[in-house]
């Protein structure tokens, strides 16, 4: 049992080390159930590179819906997304203003929210 924990925190950490190779983290904040069931897939994770803003989902996830706020509130995106583990969904910011910009993630197990800018 020790060994099957320790192997699978080690592959959590190089698959967090390997996010971290794709651009910046960009911090959520939000609720995600924790007893859904004997094993909650654990909420996607965002990053931001240059013009790209990536979803990378960590255990796989239908109907996840992706919400985009320009800073006055104005809604600039939204898409329902699903994807299986490790996947990176990219969303192209190529033609988006500079400014700031706040993400919602919502899915029937919690919601995230978390801000970025785009220079």
């Amino acid at each position: 049992m020790k060994k099957s924990l320790l192997f699978f925190a080690l592959v959590c950490a190089s698959f967090l080390w390997a996010i971290n190779a794709y651009g910046d983290n960009i911090p959520t904040e939000g609720e995600w159930e924790e007893d859904y069931r004997i094993s909650t897939p654990a909420p996607p994770l965002l990053t931001i590179e240059g013009n790209v803003l990536n979803i990378h989902f960590v255990d796989t996830l239908s109907e996840l819906s992706i919400q985009i706020q320009d800073a006055s509130g104005t809604l600039i995106h939204e898409e329902l997304l699903s994807g299986s583990m490790g996947e990176i969904i990219p969303i192209s910011l190529e033609e988006w203003p500079a400014g700031s910009f706040q993400v919602v993630l919502t899915h029937k197990l919690g919601w995230l929210s978390g801000e970025f800018t785009i220079n």
